[in-house]
């Protein structure tokens, strides 16, 4: 892994992306939008994750599994180009977004405060075949058959909205959302 050394033309064009983002921001309100998009491990509430973030990539760059993507202006002026988890994607929480960010709107975690979201698996298409169960089993638990073992259910206190269990799924029947997550508090530096 290279170093990055930021110079001082790169303090302050991230000076002049925090004070432009900051500027916009301003104008659009304090408004707190509800997203249903899994941000990245450490993210500070929603409320002020979009006014934290400088939207710069770093936590981007350094995710090994590349599921960092920035939302699309279609999630709001306020949230664009915001980083969030690819709805597919599985973390499997190494945690290097959160040493990347500049801004703080990531902060570090344990791994007892890991929680990004949660699963949800869609009824009408699962089959209740199980085969989610093995992998969920080594990471958390959280997937489990009821106790006539007829079907399948997510445990959403237990979930950490990793997505691992999405690949073991053939009907697509398992999909993850921010919803449950857990923030973190922002403190700088």
């Amino acid at each position: 892994m290279t170093e990055r050394k930021l110079t001082r033309r790169g303090f302050i064009g991230f000076l002049g992306k925090f004070a432009f983002a900051g500027a916009v921001l301003s104008v659009l309100g304090k408004a707190d939008t509800e997203l249903d998009a899994r941000r990245p491990p450490g993210a500070v509430s929603e409320s002020l994750f979009a006014s934290v973030c400088v939207r710069c990539g770093e936590c981007a760059d350094v995710c090994p599994q590349k599921i960092i993507t920035p939302l699309p202006f279609s999630a709001g002026l306020r949230n664009a180009q915001t980083p969030a988890l690819t709805p597919k994607g599985i973390c499997t929480r190494d945690l290097a977004c959160i040493a990347a960010c500049p801004s703080g709107a990531l902060q570090p975690i344990t791994s007892r405060e890991f929680k990004i979201g949660t699963a949800t698996i869609d009824e009408v298409e699962c089959r209740n075949c199980g085969l989610c169960i093995p992998t969920c089993r080594e990471i958390v638990d959280a997937i489990k058959w009821t106790v006539d073992k007829k079907k399948v259910y997510i445990e959403s206190d237990t979930c950490i909205g990793c997505g691992a269990c999405i690949p073991d799924c053939p009907w697509d029947a398992i999909y993850v959302t921010g919803v449950n997550a857990r923030r973190a508090s922002f403190k700088w530096g």
